[in-house]
């Protein structure tokens, strides 16, 4: 059976007695959720339920989309090594069922998962559904290679951060370097090329005139009457046969620089982990000096310089809000760069115009809390921010409703209103994947996941 009737014959799932938030200011009462083909057929109060479909009741709970975070570490192995070539993919482990039970706890349905590390590029991220694999564990790759990371260190001592800064602005200098390279061997090869088929034609001329020569009788016979003294064969010097023309050296391959390249032809935006204001300038000024598409992440004090972020035209993904009060001022990871931060950093890239996002960091399960903290001020909405809004910013379609991807999730209560509602149950493609009671469902697709068209 091909995977087109598979999906003609499924049964459709029916989640009943719920209530839907589709955004801050857009809810249905009392709807009905139809679910086949791993997307949402139909949505409304007055939905019909299909023939021989199966029920699921909501309990009078609120569905939202699944929560997707743009920056994620979730089940990353910390001893993975390094460098532009490394992916996060590579490094996540799908066995480990904590870390994906406390994500699905939170609503938390697709991660673009980063690379982690203390400073310097740290390799390139990956987008990551958290449902179960056919062949045991959980983890979809939806998409590979989709921005370069980087850390600067501002945890770091000046010396080492400055250090950190100088080692990636070389990295960057040798792409360049190999490009222009890369370009000259092509002009060479292709000088090459002409070179070849040019003495390849002048050598048939001649084997042509050769020929015709022999064929008429009138080729000169060696040493005769006719030459010259010690013109015979005896006597000739043999001339030395031009070499034909030298094949160039290519480059040796450096697919570290290579993927660079690709960050700096804009194929891929940078992502720099910069929380001192000092860190951001840098990364603003590295941006500006190969012409790359910037993402800031962290940024905890971006708010002293929003009009050089603004002119940059970067993005923030703003991490976990932290008072700035009581925040400890040493040098350490944890103090320095937090010692001036703020808890209204999105209300103020909001008013200076500059695009934001925002990542979980850790816990995943706190998404939704941090996500409702921050639009605070803002025009912003908290369902949209971390569901079409962040799917927008990762590449995918970010659909919410009828057509959409049925990646829900079922609340004991509306998270928008209430701080002590909890998930119940979380649906990925349609399939229930986790639920309060059992935690984890172990639940295979009936059919292998196939590549989703982005």
């Amino acid at each position: 059976m091909s995977g087109a009737d598979a999906q003609l014959f499924e049964r459709a799932t029916v989640i009943e007695n719920v209530r839907v938030r589709l955004s801050d200011h857009t809810v249905i009462e009392s709807a009905r959720i139809v679910l086949k083909g791993g997307r949402i057929t139909a949505i409304g109060a007055e939905v019909d339920k299909p023939l021989l479909s199966r029920t699921i009741d909501g309990g009078g709970g609120t569905v939202t989309p699944g929560l997707v975070d743009v920056g994620s570490a979730i089940a990353l192995d910390r001893r993975t090594a390094t460098g532009p070539i490394a992916r996060a993919w590579d490094g996540f482990d799908r066995y480990d069922v904590s870390a994906v039970l406390e994500a699905l706890a939170g609503g938390v349905t697709t991660v673009c998962l980063v690379p982690s590390g203390h400073s310097g590029i740290l390799g390139t991220a990956s987008i990551v559904r958290l449902s179960p694999r056919a062949d045991g564990g959980h983890g979809e790759l939806v998409r590979d290679e989709i921005a370069l990371c980087l850390d600067l260190g501002s945890g770091d001592t000046p010396l080492r951060r400055l250090n950190t800064l100088n080692t990636v602005r070389k990295q960057f200098t040798d792409a360049v370097e190999r490009r222009e390279a890369l370009d000259i061997y092509e002009e060479d090869l292709e000088e090459y090329t002409t070179a070849l088929k040019s003495a390849s034609g002048e050598d048939s001329e001649k084997e042509k005139s050769e020929k015709k020569e022999g064929e008429s009788g009138e080729r000169k016979k060696l040493g005769s009457a006719a030459d010259p003294p010690g013109a015979g064969t005896d006597s000739k010097v043999e001339e030395k046969k031009e070499e034909g023309p030298k094949k160039p050296a290519s480059p040796p391959r450096r697919p570290d620089l290579d993927l660079i390249l690709r960050v700096i032809d804009r194929e891929l935006p940078l992502r720099v982990t910069a929380h001192r204001s000092a860190d951001i300038r840098n990364a603003i000024e590295l941006a500006r000096e190969f012409d790359l598409d910037l993402v800031l992440v962290g940024a905890s004090e971006a708010h002293l310089v929003l009009d050089e972020i603004a002119a940059a035209k970067a993005t923030v993904i703003v991490g976990p809000l932290h008072s700035g009060e009581g925040a400890p001022a040493g040098e350490g990871v944890e103090g320095g760069p937090l010692r001036r931060s703020v808890t209204d950093l999105p209300a103020r890239l909001t008013g200076a115009k500059i695009p934001w996002h925002l990542a979980s960091g850790s816990p995943q399960r706190e998404l939704w809390w941090r996500a409702t903290r921050a639009v605070s001020g803002t025009s912003r909405d908290a369902v949209g921010l971390v569901t079409r809004g962040a799917l927008s910013f990762l590449g995918i379609s970010g659909r919410v409703g009828t057509g959409g991807r049925a990646d829900l999730v079922i609340w004991s209560a509306d998270p928008a209103s209430d701080p002590d509602a909890r998930v119940m149950r979380v649906f990925i493609g349609g399939r229930s994947v986790y639920t309060v009671e059992a935690g984890i469902i172990p639940e295979a697709p009936e059919n292998p996941p196939r590549g989703e068209k982005l």
